[in-house]
């Protein structure tokens, strides 16, 4: 039976209905499915922007390393990258449980390597816990590598130098000046901690003067920068550089820091600069690892 005009033109408005219901739907079927490609991408974005410092951290290994084994062969290059590493992760770690934000290592080719502090220690004793667990992660580096030399005699000329060497460093970063370690670590240094400092400094070198008579040139270097800086403190007017960092905002916690701190870090640091400069003249002296 042929349909009417009316009945045609109801047919063509049900058409018309219907096809424009499925518009809709088949583009919110679109938009969702381009809103999770855009969270996926997200995702692999936001893990890329989480994994930037550890890649900078690798890539500034890679050239630290690759330019040091031109001078002195791969197998030292990398015993000494790891060792430099091991120092900073030292830092991290002790700011890390001390509350403090910190951001990955950075190497510097003949220079060494840094890691930032993203939250400034509010007090010198908190800036003296971070600044001497880089050393004696150090430390632990050096005694490592003469663990090695002992289970490992073939290898023992190179596990012996990379100790030598990584003593040697971080003996000269416990220097109480230019930013380093040992001038952080000093912070909360008086008079009596200098005095006392000097004192310790002197009966070493005198216990790690050489056959021929020389003296140990970075624990040289550390009494006579220890003696400006005792100097320089015993004359210092009452606003010390403390005080001034706590008056500014920078130190609020400084009140706080106790005599107690004070010979604590005093302590440490000496005992860190004697561990270091005699388990070097140690090696230097050639004697066979225990």
């Amino acid at each position: 039976m042929e349909e009417t005009p009316l009945q045609r033109l109801r047919r063509l408005e049900s058409q018309q209905r219907e096809s424009a219901g499925g518009r809709p739907a088949a583009g919110k079927a679109a938009a969702a499915g381009g809103l999770m490609l855009l969270l996926a991408k997200g995702k692999f974005l936001l893990a890329g922007l989480k994994l930037a410092p550890l890649l900078g951290t690798f890539a500034s290994m890679a050239v630290f390393a690759a330019l040091y084994a031109r001078l002195y062969g791969a197998s030292l290059a990398i015993g000494l990258v790891l060792l430099i590493l091991l120092h900073e992760l030292g830092h991290g770690a002790a700011a890390k449980a001390l509350g403090l934000s910190v951001g990955a290592p950075v190497f510097i080719p003949f220079l060494g390597a840094f890691i930032a502090l993203k939250d400034q220690p509010r007090s010198s004793w908190v800036e003296t816990r971070v600044s001497l667990a880089g050393p004696a992660a150090g430390l632990l580096g050096a005694l490592l590598c003469l663990a090695w030399a002992a289970e490992a005699p073939d290898r023992a000329g190179l596990a012996r130098a990379l100790a030598h060497i990584t003593l040697a460093l971080n003996l000269f970063n416990l220097l109480p000046a230019a930013g380093l370690d040992g001038d952080r670590a000093t912070e909360p240094f008086e008079t009596r901690q200098w005095l006392a400092a000097l004192a310790g400094l002197l009966v070493l070198l005198a216990a790690t003067r050489r056959p021929d008579g020389t003296l140990h040139p970075l624990l040289l270097m550390l009494a006579l920068v220890g003696t400006w800086k005792a100097w320089r403190t015993r004359n210092a007017s009452p606003a010390r550089l403390v005080d001034r960092l706590a008056a500014a905002g920078r130190r609020p916690d400084e009140a706080g820091v106790e005599p107690l701190h004070r010979w604590t870090a005093f302590a440490a640091y000496l005992g860190l600069c004697a561990s270091l400069s005699l388990l070097g003249a140690w090696i230097e002296s050639g004697q066979p690892t225990p």
